[in-house]
């Protein structure tokens, strides 16, 4: 199976580096629609990373009934964008059909949403060095270590998410310590994003 991944305008290429494409069988054989072994069709899960252009290619896949998903090399969920699968021309949700021959008709189209967070960084006892603080939203389903997006604070301690989905986000602020290491500085903020709509926010450091 191979394939190609479209980004909404907005959407950097860079996305592409990081992103693998994995097939996930669904237990229904496409030869005669009868169930299969659950256990067998773990181990038939095959994946492929995403070239610099977009393209993928899965190769080694019996014919069988699936679903594709988008993933980050480290195995998290590309849960910040709204991911699409086109197959034929049809929108595909659990219903992949993989055939003996190459299927060269699926289209992964990747669109960012149009919500926003903005807001501010203070400190209450302390004057704040903006060039040492990073803002940060984690992913909803992963540890706070592991993060969705990154961004620095603009010379006036300000910064801003854009393209973000419907839903609730974690907000927290990190500072470069002297040692060159990072850590948590602050709260950990929680903003409900509605489409099209901006929630504003204020950080406060912790001294």
């Amino acid at each position: 199976m191979k394939g190609t991944i479209v980004l909404s305008k907005g959407i950097p290429e860079t996305l592409f580096s990081g992103l693998n494409v994995v097939f996930h069988p669904n237990g229904i054989s496409e030869i005669n629609q009868a169930p299969t072994n659950y256990i067998i069709d773990r181990y038939l899960e095959k994946s492929s990373p995403v070239s610099a252009e977009g393209r993928f290619m899965i190769r080694g896949l019996p014919p069988f009934i699936g679903k594709l998903s988008l993933r980050r090399r480290a195995g998290l969920p590309l849960e910040d964008y709204f991911v699409r699968i086109v197959q034929n021309g049809m929108n595909i949700s659990n219903a992949l059909r993989v055939h003996d021959r190459d299927e060269a008709g699926v289209t992964i189209q990747v669109t960012a949403g149009t919500g926003r967070i903005q807001g501010g960084v203070k400190a209450v006892h302390s004057v704040v060095d903006f060039k040492r603080i990073r803002i940060l939203i984690p992913l909803k389903n992963a540890s706070v270590a592991s993060f969705a997006k990154s961004m620095p604070l603009d010379d006036n301690g300000r910064f801003a998410f854009d393209g973000l989905l419907p839903g609730e986000y974690r907000v927290m602020a990190a500072i470069t310590l002297e040692n060159g290491l990072s850590g948590r500085s602050g709260d950990i903020h929680t903003a409900k994003v509605r489409e099209a709509e901006t929630q504003e926010i204020e950080i406060l450091l912790s001294d």
